[in-house]
């Protein structure tokens, strides 16, 4: 990946030029809340109350000493992320061992970023935005925003794009089933769509810009709620947080099953994936150029120790954003969905959610809205552009992809990619329509790349950096407590995935097991008038009558 400025220069040294090269952590918090935020941090608030406060702030913390040494080692090295992984030892298969871990990973994270799709088009549902019955103006509406993004920032050529377009909106029309067209999912088409206007020109700036706004409204949002609900009057005052309540949160308490508690460990703060395309956008934003080509020479290492000062001040503004959105949400599960027993559930999530902010006055429902939407919005778009970039890696590491011969190539492969991966993830989305298991899918395959990534991190510490630039004793001995706490985590995660998936089966989960759909959800249809068959559109609180 290159950077935006070919020379070499020192880094700044006051607040006023620090602040102007900050950007990466920007994009790496609007990465980060939305699927681990929005959905993962208020269901663990919901099932456990205030218990697990502490767990969730050190969750966001701790993986802030692995994040920069991944991104100390990119920026001396003036490699990618996944070309450092390349480099670790051990068995190989065309790639190293530890790039086929990241694959696995990189494959459930469609399944994550494809529940964030759902997400977004429950958002309008919910809100009275309904496309129910509109399937060929849905398709058009979105092929045609589509089309125009390839078109105008040259990603395909202009012959070959109408006509791909035009002949996937024909089958998928034809040959689509009918719960395809639903309103949450007709809006996932016209996001991705959006999504991919908004990164088709694969250049940094796009991205950069896009996160701020994002990272300022979704910031603004999360506080007034939490705001709102301080100052609530009527039955939705009783909701209010106490000190106490706070206390309970902070007294390092476990709960008797830690599943959930660390599926959303892997998605809060900086979650695998984070912390391996961090690096992708400190080398965009120009560190390792303006640190210069490597050389023995003190001017060199002056200038790489002041652009690691950089990125460290990058790296724990953008934790502190995120850290405090991160508590924001878990409070308000704690509060107003575990104090009143309520559960999240695939069909009715951002319906369930919701009910965190109705019940804290009439502006409640539309500012829950407006904020998560910017949220998951604002996670789908620079997780997007993030993953293109990582799969354009990916692609020319197992040589399935030639190396682009220059900038120009670079991007435009990487344009390609953010074309691919929002569509992707909303088809992913149509055929399982299952968000909130779609995200915790995601969730559990980061947990277990913590593992061997944070062995990494050791191993670019030691290996990967030279003496001058090597962090001091009290750094190193964080970074440790940080490795070994993402491991144990990571490690937990697998074994109770296994222990799970080979424990013996009692006749009733068997029976179970057979009735039920996709990922245990038993899916209800009914046969309408015109004899098609479709789901059942209900009202929270309303019940299928059977009567004749």
């Amino acid at each position: 990946m290159s950077a935006d400025t070919p020379q070499s220069q020192d880094a700044p040294t006051h607040w006023g030029g620090i602040l102007k090269h900050l950007g990466p952590g920007l994009i790496i918090t609007a990465c980060i809340v939305g699927s681990g935020e929005l959905i993962a941090t208020p269901v663990v608030g919901a099932k456990n109350g205030f218990t697990l406060l502490w767990f969730i702030i050190l969750g966001c913390i701790v993986k802030v000493f692995v994040q920069v040494e991944l991104g100390r080692a990119a920026m001396i090295q003036g490699k990618t992320t996944l070309e450092l992984m390349d480099s670790v030892p051990g068995p190989r298969f065309i790639v190293s061992w530890l790039i086929w871990c990241f694959v696995l990973m990189f494959i459930s994270i469609f399944f994550q970023l494809g529940g964030i799709v759902g997400g977004v088009g429950q958002v309008f549902a919910e809100g009275g935005v309904l496309f129910d019955d509109k399937p060929l103006g849905v398709l058009v509406a979105a092929v045609v925003i589509i089309n125009w993004a390839c078109i105008r920032f040259g990603v395909f050529t202009k012959g070959s794009t109408p006509w791909l377009v035009a002949g996937a909106v024909l089958f998928a029309y034809l040959f689509a089933p009918a719960e395809w067209f639903t309103s949450a999912k007709s809006v996932a088409l016209i996001v991705a769509s959006l999504t991919v206007a908004i990164l088709a020109s694969g250049q940094y700036k796009h991205v950069e810009r896009f996160s701020v706004i994002m990272v300022v409204f979704f910031v603004f949002s999360t506080m007034y709620a939490l705001y709102a609900l301080q100052t609530a009057s009527g039955e939705a005052a009783k909701y209010a947080i106490t000190s106490a309540q706070i206390m309970e949160g902070l007294k390092f308490n476990l709960p008797s099953d830690l599943s959930v508690a660390f599926g959303a460990f892997g998605m809060i703060g900086v979650g695998a994936s984070e912390l391996i395309y961090y690096p992708y956008w400190c080398l965009e934003k120009g560190y390792s150029r303006y640190v210069g080509p490597r050389e023995d020479s003190p001017g060199w290492r002056a200038r790489a120790k002041g652009w690691l000062r950089i990125m460290r001040v990058d790296s724990w503004v953008s934790m502190v954003i995120y850290t405090s959105a991160t508590i924001v949400f878990y409070l308000l599960g704690a509060a107003l969905l575990h104090g009143r027993g309520k559960d999240v559930s695939n069909e009715t999530m951002i319906g369930d959610l919701s009910e965190m902010f109705t019940s804290i006055g009439p502006a409640g429902l539309t500012i829950f809205l407006v904020g998560a939407f910017v949220v998951l919005f604002s996670t789908l778009t620079s997780a997007s552009a993030s993953n293109a970039r990582l799969l354009a890696d990916t692609l020319v590491l197992l040589k399935l992809k030639a190396s682009p011969k220059d900038e120009m190539a670079q991007r435009h492969f990487v344009s390609q990619c953010c074309v691919f991966i929002p569509c992707a993830c909303a088809v992913l989305f149509l055929f399982l329509g299952e968000p909130v298991t779609m995200v915790f899918i995601g969730g559990v395959a980061q947990a277990f790349m913590l593992v061997p990534l944070s062995g990494a991190a050791l191993y670019f510490r030691y290996c990967k950096t030279e003496k001058e630039l090597q962090p001091g004793i009290l750094w190193t001995t964080l970074l440790w407590l940080s490795a070994l706490a993402m491991a144990t985590v990571g490690i937990y995660m697998a074994q109770g995935k296994i222990r799970k998936q080979f424990a013996p089966k009692t006749p009733t989960e068997k029976t179970s097991a057979l009735d039920v759909g996709s990922f245990g959800k038993q899916t209800l249809y009914c046969q309408t008038p015109n004899m098609g068959w479709k789901r059942p559109r209900l009202g929270r609180g309303e019940n299928l009558s059977l009567s004749a």
